[in-house]
């Protein structure tokens, strides 16, 4: 046991923190992506608790004279595998058992020992010679789980509700006895995923899945044909324990629980105690397809696909359903004034106490790993790749949604995520600029035929898809009417209607009816004819494909389309005119001439259902005057660009703070103990983010409210200058979504390099030699100089 002298004590009583109650970030260099499994390991700062690789530790110590660390060094060692040990998943979980194993098949062995600068002194631990106060501080970082772990929980199992319809389920008199073997669909005569109506008896195969498996949808159908008996059961999966219950009911669309399984079952004679499991269950057939979709070999129609390496050529790990914050990493990232931007060393060591939480610091080490080729080699092992985890916290800056581990819409992040930059780069250059344009916006009143013209500043557009454009409209009308009536041979391929993205872009200009336009002209509510053209033209431009909507039945839905996309678009012709000289403005409205609209809760309620953010949904129910929900909801899809939609409403005879600090999140800080003046000076520097403002109080101790300024404060505001130029333009990139809404499935990028399209598809990156451009989500365009 080494000894210890009682001057290295008294540096370890005096430079200990103690970690209770402090966000601890102990798996990777906060200025890099070296981790706990790296040479050397991590070294935790016991004063601040952020780790830093050996060299940048030093860096921190010069820094901040902080000369006490914890080194933490991993390793995997192989498992010796059990006799009857299953390596599969058997739950769609993750850190559970039966779940997805987070340690593969190895364990994992932690060496511990405590660093003491300036000589670097390293003290094995555990050691019985330490001060008992620095031994249990010790014990409690250990045992503690990391910052990273705790936002991003590796733990997470799909939950089931139990159906509303269970209790008082109809069941028919004189039902069919079902056979215990040898089912089939009563429609198509399929033998798997076959699936007993418990109202009916009616047999019926599954819906097809997104990946072609799966069934032909009779059992869906049969519910649709009254919309009753919503529960079904899928057969083969009964056993004493229970089954795989779905409701089709609109409003459940989902696996479910019926504690009275075994009561319905016998209904139609089924003895539940009597069968046995012969076909995988709905959780187990999707681990399938995640396990397939996200373990396998990158290929094209079964071609194996050439990896790439090297800067520029770096895979994003997925934290947890990430793959819609890693494609729009992939998109920014290789946008040249982006790279030009956080490139920048000095950006790394802006903040070493606070450099989790900094905004700068986190979008500089995620430049520099994805360019530095360091984490793209080909012996590079899982361990050594990125791992969002810190810059996917800062960008969320508090959201809950963003920080989850659930799925989110790649479009909405990527404005999110332009969003943040723009809120962080008021005073500094700012890339996001290359993104936004200005839009005409021209109103006519049909009444006296007077005009308004207004413009909005935002950075892409979302493109109607009119299918009745297709180019291939017959021959999909046909092929939808002939299976619609059972016409078609179950092997026959589906038609998808082809759109062409040109036509989706000239109807986005095309003029539109305005119902209950006040014109101040006529003095009264009339129509007006409404017209959007570009005012600008953007370095880059964005296009979304409108192709989720919300269907009758109020389900998230995906439309299946192929879009005809050209290398290169011209849309000079769309560039707005301004003002003409026969043409004469509408006056400017008295302020009072317009009631105030009082919001229906219930509209906006509904509305939030659907998952939109609350002030998302009151903006849409007052901007269609309470008109219904599903009013609410198409506005929503025609302005999610809007650069207000996510600002709130006036309040009629209120004001907002000046000062820039929630008094909510002050009080919180409050609550634990937290000067007033101090948790405001750190949620002023922090944009109001209350864990990053209470890491920032802690690490700057000393700080004077004249020493700072509140985030994204600008002195010298002025109008936004836009760059602007021809509209002509390449595709550079495009991002593709698998699933059957933006909440669920998987999101992948491609992107133009040096000539070649490159399929980044989280980790993996490699050639693509068929890119399926024609079925993309977002596709980004730049300007041909």
């Amino acid at each position: 046991m080494m000894d210890i002298d009682e001057s290295t004590k008294t540096t370890l009583l005096q430079n200990i923190s103690n970690p209770q109650g402090r966000a601890i970030h102990k798996t990777e260099c906060a200025l890099s992506f070296h981790n706990l499994y790296s040479e050397g390991g991590i070294y935790l700062d016991l004063s601040s608790f952020v780790s830093f690789s050996p060299e940048n530790a030093l860096l921190n110590y010069k820094q901040t004279d902080h000369p006490v660390y914890l080194q933490i060094q991993s390793k995997k060692v192989p498992k010796e595998e059990e006799e009857g040990e299953s390596k599969a998943p058997t739950v769609m979980a993750i850190g559970v058992e039966g779940g997805f194993r987070i340690d593969g098949d190895f364990n994992i062995e932690t060496e511990y020992s405590i660093v003491v600068f300036p000589d670097e002194k390293h003290i094995p631990y555990p050691n019985e010679n330490l001060p008992d106060q620095v031994a249990e501080n010790i014990e409690f970082i250990i045992h503690h789980s990391s910052s990273e772990n705790d936002a991003n929980s590796a733990a997470w199992v799909e939950q089931l509700n139990e159906s509303r319809f269970y209790e008082n389920l109809e069941q028919v008199e004189n039902p069919p006895k079902i056979p215990p073997s040898g089912w089939k669909c009563a429609a198509c005569d399929l033998k798997e995923n076959l699936w007993l109506n418990l109202s009916t008896g009616y047999i019926g195969c599954g819906r097809r899945n997104w990946d072609g498996s799966g069934g032909n949808g009779h059992a869906l159908a049969h519910f649709e044909e009254k919309n009753l008996y919503p529960l079904c059961v899928k057969l083969g999966t009964i056993t004493g324990e229970g089954g795989d219950v779905f409701s089709y009911h609109p409003s459940e669309n989902d696996m479910v629980l019926n504690p009275n399984l075994q009561k319905h079952l016998k209904h139609f004679g089924i003895d539940m105690h009597k069968l046995k499991k012969t076909e995988k269950t709905m959780g187990e057939l999707e681990i399938d397809l995640q396990t397939q979709f996200s373990f396998s070999k990158l290929t094209e129609n079964g071609k194996e696909l050439t990896p790439m390496y090297g800067p520029g050529y770096t895979g994003l790990v997925n934290i947890g359903n990430s793959c819609y914050m890693n494609s729009v990493l992939q998109v920014l990232f290789s946008v040249p004034e982006f790279v030009e931007t956080y490139r920048n060393v000095s950006y790394l060591h802006e903040t070493f106490g606070n450099a989790p939480n900094n905004f700068h610091t986190q979008m500089a080490k995620m430049c520099f790993g994805i360019h530095s080729g360091k984490y793209s080699q080909p012996e590079t092992d899982n361990e050594q790749q990125i791992r969002p985890h810190m810059l996917k916290s800062v960008i969320a800056n508090g959201n809950v949604d963003w920080n989850s581990n659930l799925q989110q819409d790649a479009f909405e992040y990527y404005q999110w995520f332009l969003q943040q930059i723009e809120s962080n780069e008021k005073n500094n250059q700012d890339p996001s600029n290359v993104f936004k344009f200005s839009v005409e916006e021209k109103l006519q009143c049909t009444e006296t035929n007077m005009v308004k013209y207004d413009s909005q500043i935002t950075n892409a557009i979302v493109l109607p898809v009119n299918l009745s454009n297709a180019i291939n409209l017959e021959e999909y009308e046909s092929d939808k009417a002939a299976r619609e009536n059972g016409d078609v041979p179950e092997v026959q391929e589906e038609v998808i209607p082809i759109v062409k993205l040109l036509d989706c872009i000239q109807e986005y200009s095309e003029p539109e009816t305005v119902e209950d336009f006040y014109s101040s002209g006529a003095q009264k509510k009339t129509t007006a004819i409404k017209q959007s053209r570009f005012k600008t033209f953007p370095p880059y431009l964005t296009f979304c494909m409108r192709k989720f909507f919300v269907g009758d039945d109020w389900v998230p839905k995906k439309m299946e389309v192929s879009f005809e996309v050209p290398d290169r678009i011209n849309i000079n012709h769309l560039r707005g005119t301004g003002l003409q000289s026969d043409e004469t403005l509408l006056p400017d409205p008295d302020n009072n001439e317009e009631e105030e609209i009082e919001i229906n809760e219930e509209y906006v309620n509904a509305v939030m259902n659907m998952g939109f953010p609350r002030v998302q949904c009151e903006r849409a129910v007052h901007f269609t005057n309470n008109s219904g929900a599903e009013a609410a909801i198409n506005w929503l899809f025609d302005h999610q660009t809007d650069p207000d939609i996510n600002d709130p409403l006036p309040k009629k005879g209120g004001s907002s703070s000046s000062s820039g600090v929630d008094p909510e999140a002050l009080a919180m800080l409050q609550m634990m103990g937290i000067d007033p003046v101090k948790g405001a000076m750190g949620l002023a520097a922090t944009n109001g983010n209350v864990e990053a403002a209470i890491e920032w109080v802690f690490s700057n101790p000393d700080a004077r409210p004249e020493d700072v300024s509140p985030a994204g404060q600008n002195e010298n505001d002025k109008e936004e200058v836009l760059v602007d130029g021809e509209g002509e333009y390449e595709l550079f990139a495009f991002i593709s979504h698998m699933g059957s809404s933006a909440q669920v499935g998987h999101y992948l990028v491609h992107v133009l390099k040096e000539g070649k399209w490159i399929k980044f598809n989280d980790d993996k990156v490699a050639i693509s030699d068929d890119p399926p451009i024609d079925l993309a989500y977002m596709y980004f365009f730049r300007r041909i100089d």
